[in-house]
């Protein structure tokens, strides 16, 4: 599923959080990770930390594959946040994305 990653304990835990994204009903964004997750590794060497923010009903497959991984790219942060943090979060507050210079 994963290849060229060199850490093996890395390659494990994107395969849970596929499979997990799968079994909650997020299949078409796990699909959509799963088909860019070599590139988003090979540009962020060491990504372990992440939180990603799912849209509840977006349908990723009638979007052509360039736009898709930009839409990947920007619902996965590079850090870990627990609720309690985001909902201590002031309103609007932006947060840095995998998508260079974008903010959710």
């Amino acid at each position: 599923m994963v290849s060229d990653v060199p850490d093996a304990k890395n390659m494990v835990e994107w395969s849970q959080i596929i499979c997990l994204l799968g079994s909650r009903r997020f299949v078409s964004f796990a699909v959509r990770l799963n088909s860019v997750l070599d590139r988003i590794l090979g540009d962020h060497k060491g990504l372990k930390p992440v939180t990603i923010f799912l849209p509840p009903s977006l349908e990723l497959e009638v979007y052509p594959s360039p736009l898709l991984e930009k839409i990947v790219r920007f619902h996965i942060m590079p850090q870990r946040y627990t609720t309690r943090e985001l909902e201590s979060m002031p309103a609007r507050t932006l947060l840095r994305t995998l998508l260079q210079d974008q903010c959710l």
